[in-house]
């Protein structure tokens, strides 16, 4: 159906050794490299060909971004693993509050970067596959070291569904 997405993960939330981490996922690893023949080639005629070299080192340079965004990504669901552990034990109910800017700090980017690199992307985790940005949620305000707001509102939907209908 053409309604229908599915998210594939972009990383994995994996137990080892008793301790959580996160992982890229391969399958979403894009397979680019640049051709040796091609590098040779623009290296033996680089006189007769400069734009040829202008093209070579942008396309260097379109890897290397590749690279640190993959990492970026990386580094960024790991300091959200790291910090929300005792989710991928029980579950919702035990999100702490997480800010972007915890995330920020810890791998040594902008916010705005930690943004971009949650929004539309996924972790696979024991709970179902997640957006990163899932595990961004404020504290109440009456309470600055209790549970996320998202792990209360978790708590209530559950009371409501165990409620009996006809007399709630």
């Amino acid at each position: 159906d053409a309604g229908i997405r599915f998210a594939v993960p972009d990383t994995f939330a994996v137990k080892r050794n008793g301790k959580w981490t996160a992982t890229l996922n391969p399958a979403v690893v894009p397979p680019v490299r640049l051709s040796e023949t091609y590098v040779h080639v623009v290296k033996q005629h680089r006189a007769e060909c400069p734009e040829l070299c202008d093209q070579l080192r942008e396309a260097r340079w379109t890897l290397k971004n590749i690279a640190q965004r993959l990492q970026t990504i990386e580094q960024a669901a790991e300091a959200i693993v790291a910090r929300q552990g005792a989710f991928f034990d029980y579950g919702p109910i035990a999100l702490k509050p997480l800010q972007l800017a915890d995330i920020a700090q810890a791998i040594g980017v902008h916010e705005s970067t930690v943004s971009r690199v949650t929004t539309g992307k996924y972790i696979s985790t024991p709970f179902g596959t997640l957006e990163l940005k899932y595990f961004f949620s404020r504290s109440l305000p009456a309470c600055e070291k209790g549970p996320a707001a998202t792990a209360i509102r978790r708590l209530i939907e559950e009371t409501l569904r165990g409620e009996d209908r006809s007399a709630p």
